[in-house]
C-alpha cells in the first residue's frame, strides 16, 4: 500500500527540463531525504535544493526530477536539515538559542574575470594568441574563467512578535538600530562575513540576545 502511495505521488511529479536559470544545488550530492505530506504519508528519496530556481530536486534512479506539487508538502528533510515550503519556494528552518530563522536560499555564479597561465587575473579574456602556446597544431587556451559563488540569501525570523527579514549587515542594523554600536563592536571582533550563511546566523543570534 505505501509503495503505491509512493508511485501514485511521483507520478504527479514531472520530469522537467530547465529552460530557466543554470542549477545551483545547495548539497554536494544528492542526499537520503523525507518528503512528510499534510496527509501524513512518509516518502524517503534522494534530495537536493536548487537555489537558483527555488525548486527541491530528488532523483529516481539515474534521472533527476522536480518536486512540483508542493502544496502537498509539510514539511522535508535532507539530512539533518529541516524544509518548509511558504510562497513558491522552500525555507530552510535553522533553530538557534535565540530563536529560529527562516532562510530563503538564493545563489548565483558570478564571473571575476580570466585567470591566466601564470595566476593573475584580468576582467576580459585576451584574445590576442600567443604561438607559444600552440600545441601540436592547436591553441590550447590559456585563460580560465574565475566563477565565485555569492549568495542573497533572505533570513526570516521572529522579533517583538513580528515576521522580520535581512539579507545582509546593512538590513540588520536597520532592524535593531538602537543597537548598531553594540552589533559593529560584536561583528568586528568576531570577525563574521555577513556572506557567508553561517556568520549572517551567528549575527542574527547574537541580535536576538540584546
Amino acid at each position: 500500500m505505501k509503495r503505491l502511495i509512493l508511485i501514485t505521488f511521483f507520478t504527479t511529479i514531472s520530469i522537467a527540463a530547465f529552460s530557466q536559470k543554470k542549477r545551483i544545488l545547495l548539497f554536494e550530492e544528492y542526499t537520503p531525504g523525507t518528503v512528510l505530506l499534510l496527509n501524513k504519508t512518509k516518502i524517503k528519496v534522494p534530495l537536493n535544493y536548487d537555489t537558483a530556481n527555488k525548486a527541491m530536486m530528488f532523483t529516481q534512479g539515474k534521472d533527476e526530477m522536480i518536486l512540483t506539487n508542493n502544496e502537498q508538502v509539510d514539511t522535508i528533510y535532507i539530512g539533518p536539515h529541516k524544509f518548509i515550503y511558504a510562497k513558491q519556494s522552500f525555507l530552510e528552518c535553522v533553530p538557534l538559542k535565540n530563536g529560529i530563522v527562516y532562510i530563503n536560499w538564493s545563489l548565483k555564479n558570478v564571473s571575476r574575470g580570466y585567470k591566466g597561465i601564470y595566476g593573475q587575473t584580468t576582467q576580459t579574456k585576451v584574445d590576442n594568441i600567443n604561438t607559444s602556446y600552440w600545441q601540436r597544431g592547436e591553441y590550447k587556451d590559456q585563460y580560465t574563467e574565475v566563477i565565485a559563488l555569492v549568495n542573497e540569501n533572505e533570513y526570516q525570523f521572529l522579533l517583538n512578535g513580528k515576521m522580520v527579514s535581512c539579507k545582509n549587515k546593512k538590513s540588520m542594523l536597520n532592524l535593531f538600530k538602537d543597537k548598531k554600536e553594540a552589533i559593529n563592536t560584536y561583528i568586528n571582533e568576531q570577525k563574521l562575513d555577513c556572506n557567508k550563511a553561517s556568520d549572517m546566523l551567528t549575527l542574527i543570534d547574537y541580535c536576538l540576545s540584546l
